[in-house]
């Protein structure tokens, strides 16, 4: 079989869509699809694909095909694609289900910014999701340098091709998108719910594991972008993958600064310091499964709000700190913000202040990474509210 190869964008991995390989997926299991997202450089990536394709002159519906495509009618020989995507190369993979849907594509700095286009959604047999857009709207990604993340709004139920298009491709400047990370969308708890950190304002009550809700009493925010990033990598973020700290926790990818703390609580901390709880930056716990530095990461927006003391709060479910205005994250504030914070707080002394549950040093947080992952412990148990 002739072989052809197109650009695509990998929109990472993820549970099968259709558990029934040589059968098409059912309307359930394509309707089950809605809502799958992924953001940011650690699940977007441009990916040139190499597939076989069936050539049959006098047919209509020459291209690749999918694994259950030798049942159809007309039956079709399924293709077999190579590529290379987050690292690792594959060979000899089938695609299992090519579903007709929308994308929501968040694009450009401002990520209020949204394009609608119809797409054909692609996984292959190792679960691996990828995305093209129809022939008709390739002409609207030319002006596309940036895209925060990807989010399949619709399908078109019943709409299961067993053959498609070999040569509908992203054109190679695809190559030269950014798929920027950032913490914008991060839920935090609070009395009316799971609210985006963007949202929040002054007054919010943000719910804290120690004294029910408080106040937000200042809010702010940072973004870098890939100059400010290459000058100082070491404010490139951490991402933490859901479930990576423990069941369910946190809920979603949660992406924080490397200095953001997160509760560690286990038998291995405390019969290392001799108390339940304590507080670990993030970039301490890089190595452990699912925690990683995006080094690839081009734009990141960091946010930052202050109560009245310094409590354990709930991003995306797991427990985490409201900004201790240490001498690390004095640093990294913008001299207006501090300005600000000052101007609020006078009496406020950058590395003074009580901290919600004692700080380990990097030494000992790489240690607790280190023993957890050894032991097979998880970093929090499964937390009620």
């Amino acid at each position: 079989m002739p072989t052809s190869t197109v650009n695509w964008i990998w929109m990472g991995n993820a549970p099968m869509i259709d558990d029934t390989p040589l059968t098409d997926s059912t309307p359930a299991q394509q309707t089950a699809v809605v809502g799958y997202t992924a953001s940011g450089s650690s699940q977007l990536e441009a990916v040139a694909i190499t597939g076989a394709y069936e050539f049959s002159p006098g047919q209509t519906q020459n291209g690749f095909s999918p694994s259950w495509a030798a049942s159809a009618n007309p039956p079709h020989i399924p293709s077999h694609f190579s590529y290379t995507a987050d690292g690792m190369s594959h060979t000899n993979l089938t695609a299992v289900s090519a579903i007709a849907v929308t994308m929501r594509i968040q694009t450009a700095i401002n990520p209020d910014v949204f394009q609608d286009q119809g797409a054909l959604l692609v996984q292959m047999s190792n679960g691996d999701m990828f995305f093209r857009p129809l022939n008709a709207q390739l002409p609207n990604w030319a002006g596309i340098t940036q895209v925060h993340s990807i989010q399949v709004i619709s399908v078109s139920i019943g709409t299961s091709f067993s053959a498609f298009n070999h040569t509908t491709s992203f054109a190679p400047s695809i190559f030269d998108v950014e798929f920027p990370c950032f913490t914008r969308g991060t839920l935090i708890e609070t009395d009316q719910g799971l609210i985006p950190v963007e949202s929040l304002k002054v007054g919010d009550l943000v719910r804290t594991a120690d004294h029910g809700f408080k106040p937000i009493v200042w809010i702010g925010s940072r973004s870098l972008d890939r100059v400010d990033l290459a000058a100082r990598p070491k404010l490139r973020p951490i991402e933490i993958k859901a479930g990576a700290l423990g069941p369910g926790l946190p809920l979603r990818d949660l992406v924080v600064s490397p200095q953001h703390r997160v509760l560690v609580k286990s038998r291995i901390v405390q019969r290392l310091f001799a108390q339940d709880e304590v507080l670990v930056a993030a970039i301490h716990l890089v190595g452990s499964a699912g925690i990683q530095r995006l080094n690839d990461c081009n734009q990141v927006e960091y946010f930052h709000f202050m109560l009245d003391q310094h409590e354990v709060v709930f991003a995306e479910g797991a427990p985490t700190e409201s900004l201790y205005l240490g001498k690390q994250a004095a640093k990294m504030l913008p001299t207006s913000c501090m300005d600000e914070i000052l101007t609020l707080f006078p009496d406020l002394h950058p590395g003074e202040g009580v901290p919600a549950r004692t700080f380990v040093t990097g030494k000992q947080g790489r240690e607790i990474a280190t023993k957890h992952i050894s032991q097979g412990q998880a970093l929090l148990p499964a937390l009620r509210n």
